[in-house]
């Protein structure tokens, strides 16, 4: 029981800054975080053995046992847009958000707030004013069994959302990258992505981690999606992290009637 505390309760420090430094949230994402931290600090980090099917033949190890730390503050690394644009797909056209070493970066992103009928931010900013990320941040992605999930959780900020209005069809695709840099070396990545789409809506999103630089670190990626009745999200995963990178990730969707979430 010691040892598994001790793996646990090496982000209590992280975690307790955070509180500090959010403190102008509102109060629903500081309970959240709250309560998936406590979660997460009570189930631990699964194990492989019999009958845990999840994980049974898979060990979090490499994992468990590495501090990895959370960043919280500091300045985006200088880093070119061509850079970026040499390194994955491309096209100006798609509204996009670009994450940095789990910081938003507007200079970088084109997001889409105008209109109505597609809504893409920071997620940061969407939960302050948008009554749907209240309504479906967390409750699709369960924590009370899932530590993966429960962490990621417990350290929201920035994150992807993307709505889609009822019968609306998104033109282009949508493409949130989350990238990493020589500075991620032995951090913590959560990249966080909801999706919200409206009865008989349309939208192609495209998912993008990327490695720039060089070091181990750990990406705890989760996207959940609220899918109405006849809706149609086709969801891409472009996964270019580094050879050290360790990357856990989990979709949580809940589908209307008739609907249809690929990934």
């Amino acid at each position: 029981m010691t040892q598994l505390l001790t793996k646990e309760t090496r982000y209590a420090a992280d975690f307790a800054a955070l509180e500090e430094k959010a403190k102008g949230d509102p109060q629903w994402l500081q309970d959240l975080r709250r309560k998936a931290y406590d979660r997460f600090s009570s189930i631990g980090f699964p194990t492989a053995r019999r009958g845990n099917e999840e994980w049974k033949y898979t060990s979090v190890g490499p994992i468990a046992e590495q501090r990895y730390h959370v960043a919280l503050n500091g300045a985006t690394p200088e880093i070119s847009l061509a850079k970026i644009k040499r390194a994955i797909p491309w096209d100006e056209a798609w509204p996009r958000l670009v994450f940095i070493n789990g910081r938003y970066v507007p200079e970088f992103s084109k997001p889409h707030t105008h209109g109505g009928e597609l809504v893409v931010r920071n997620l940061a900013e969407a939960v302050r004013d948008d009554g749907a990320v209240m309504e479906h941040l967390a409750r699709h992605a369960d924590f009370e069994s899932n530590a993966f999930t429960a962490l990621n959780t417990a350290f929201l900020q920035d994150g992807a959302y993307v709505k889609v209005a009822e019968d609306a069809t998104a033109r282009d695709p949508v493409h949130i990258v989350y990238m990493a840099t020589g500075e991620c070396d032995q951090s913590l990545s959560r990249p966080r992505t909801l999706l919200v789409a409206g009865s008989h809506a349309k939208a192609t999103v495209i998912e993008t981690y990327v490695n720039l630089g060089k070091g181990r670190y750990f990406t705890n990626a989760v996207t959940e999606a609220s899918i109405g009745d006849g809706a149609q999200i086709d969801r891409y995963l472009l996964l270019m992290e580094g050879a050290e990178a360790f990357h856990v990730g989990s979709a949580h969707v809940q589908a209307g009637r008739d609907s249809s979430f690929t990934s």
